[in-house]
């Protein structure tokens, strides 16, 4: 026995914003702020659908500050004529140095409210740490994987070589690819614990020991380490 469910659709006009959901509603929500670089002329800004980061450089950190709040009371006004809001709780900053500093007393205030220092945030599915060394990073990138090996390892018994490749390629090389060509040139002592993630993984899939030489298994599998 089949039912059928009539629903009733009416069209209502879009006074601002765009609608959720929609296939085009990141490109449309980016037309709709396209001039939101031009609320400040001194700030460098990027834009991500819903994800906007603006930046300010100085060799006085005290005038740097200074200038953002001034900006950000621009980019307020901005934010108030076309009808948006900001999350608050989403929002903090970062300071970027060559030497060691900790977050200042300062406040960076965006209407009326004080925004959190904080030393690293996720931007596009990658952590971003104020020292760029990528390792907060990494460390993501290897838990992440760590649970993948976990999944093949219970299942490796019941599968052939070939799906058991296609695993890996599914779970675990997705995770070393993605932005590699930013986070890929730190330090090799940043890099270990990737390296030694993968490694593990390739021997999972072999049924290799834990101490097995990998070079003649990425060979194998046709895998590039």
């Amino acid at each position: 026995m089949f039912t059928t469910t009539v629903v009733a659709l009416k069209k209502k006009i879009i006074t601002h914003g765009v609608p959720q959901g929609s296939i085009l509603g990141p490109l449309l929500f980016i037309l709709y702020i396209n001039d939101f670089s031009k609320s400040s002329d001194l700030l460098f800004s990027i834009l991500f659908a819903d994800d906007t980061s603006v930046f300010i450089e100085g060799t006085n950190y005290n005038k740097m500050i200074d200038i953002l709040n001034i900006e950000l009371e621009h980019i307020d006004v901005w934010l108030k004529a076309n009808k948006l809001t900001i999350n608050i709780k989403k929002t903090h900053f970062m300071m970027f140095h060559r030497t060691r500093i900790k977050c200042t007393s300062r406040d960076v205030i965006i209407r009326g409210n004080s925004l959190e220092c904080t030393n690293s945030t996720k931007f596009l599915g990658v952590i971003i740490d104020n020292k760029l060394n990528w390792s907060e990073h990494i460390t993501y990138i290897k838990n992440k994987i760590a649970k993948s090996i976990g999944v093949i390892h219970k299942t490796r018994n019941f599968l052939n070589d070939k799906t058991l490749r296609n695993l890996y390629f599914t779970f675990i090389y997705p995770y070393l690819i993605y932005c590699i060509e930013i986070w890929g040139n730190t330090n090799e002592i940043h890099l270990n614990p990737i390296v030694k993630i993968q490694k593990k993984s390739i021997r999972t899939i072999t049924f290799s020991h834990y101490q097995a030489h990998t070079a003649p298994l990425y060979k194998k599998l046709n895998i590039l380490n």
